[in-house]
């Protein structure tokens, strides 16, 4: 599969959007994995920005400040935190915690979906 940036933002959006359904479940646990009988491999840090930011923009690790293609963690969005995600703050470190997953999930994302839309992906139900 090509990884353009709609794709891994419609695709982090399905990721995340499952999560805040199923507050209880890790990335991992995500049903369209092919380890889950899925049609997806495995991404970068079970992440596809990650996979986005790093084989296509050839980071090795952390990303630089500011530059995640999910606006909550580029402090770019209303609705987000603005902090990285590596940041204890964020939204993904309070979900990786178990802090009221089901409300960062969603900002996580809505955030992706809301970047979708902007960037001219088509809207979905």
């Amino acid at each position: 599969m090509k990884l353009g940036k709609l794709t891994a933002l419609w695709l982090c959006w399905e990721l995340w959007d499952w999560l805040a359904k199923n507050p209880d479940e890790i990335k991992s646990d995500w049903p369209q994995w092919k380890q889950n009988r899925g049609k997806y491999k495995k991404a970068t840090h079970y992440c596809f920005a990650c996979e986005y930011r790093i084989k296509i923009k050839k980071w090795k690790h952390e990303c630089p400040d500011n530059s995640c293609i999910i606006p909550c963690f580029r402090g770019l969005s209303e609705d987000g935190d603005g902090y990285s995600c590596y940041d204890e703050k964020s939204s993904f470190q309070k979900w990786n915690e178990g802090i009221d997953n089901k409300r960062n999930a969603r900002i996580i994302a809505d955030s992706a979906y809301k970047e979708y839309v902007k960037l001219g992906g088509k809207k979905r139900k």
